[in-house]
Order: structure tokens, then C-alpha cells, then sequence
């Protein structure tokens, strides 16, 4: 993730982030939701030693390495369960900031 941050701030020098955070509770069931349809035979647990790389879910280090190369007031972070609850204030931030 972090070597993507670097290629597109070379390609796009002046630019705005808009960082969604999923609870990583509910991501993981997501994510082993879809694996089981899919026909995926671990359980839960191996599910998450196996499939998922938790290294993904450290969220606060790929923020700062955000905030670092496009600058804080470049970078709009927002959780994704607020939006479903106050949608238009979502909105409202994003034309704000």
C-alpha cells in the first residue's frame, strides 16, 4: 500500500485523499462472508491466519504515510459507519474541507 502512496503522488502532485475506515470487525466478517459464498472451506479462525493479511488492517500506518506525502489538510478521513447514518453531513464535510 505504501508504494502506492509514492506513485501517485508523482503522478498527481497536488492532490486531495479521501480515506474511508471500515470497523475491521465487521470488514473481516465481510470478508469471510464473501470467502464462504465464493465455496471457501476454513473456519473463521484459520480463515484469518490463512486469507487475511493483518499487516492490511493497520489503518494508522497507512494514514500517516498519507498525511506525510499529501499533507493533514490534504487528507479527509471518515468512517464508513457514520456515513450510512448522517450521509448529507458526510457530504457537507467533503465540500467544506
Amino acid at each position: 500500500m505504501l508504494k502506492r502512496i509514492k506513485k501517485t503522488k508523482d503522478v498527481y502532485l497536488e492532490s486531495k485523499r479521501i480515506f474511508g475506515i471500515r470497523n475491521k470487525k465487521d470488514l473481516l466478517l465481510s470478508l469471510y462472508n464473501k470467502y464462504v459464498v465464493k465455496g471457501g472451506i476454513l473456519n473463521f479462525k484459520e480463515f484469518q491466519k490463512k486469507i487475511i493479511n493483518i499487516n492490511n488492517l493497520k489503518y494508522d500506518q497507512y494514514i500517516n504515510q498519507l498525511q506525510e506525502s499529501f499533507g493533514k489538510k490534504n487528507v479527509y478521513i471518515y468512517y464508513t459507519s457514520k456515513i450510512n447514518k448522517s450521509y448529507f453531513s458526510f457530504i457537507m464535510n467533503l465540500s467544506i474541507n
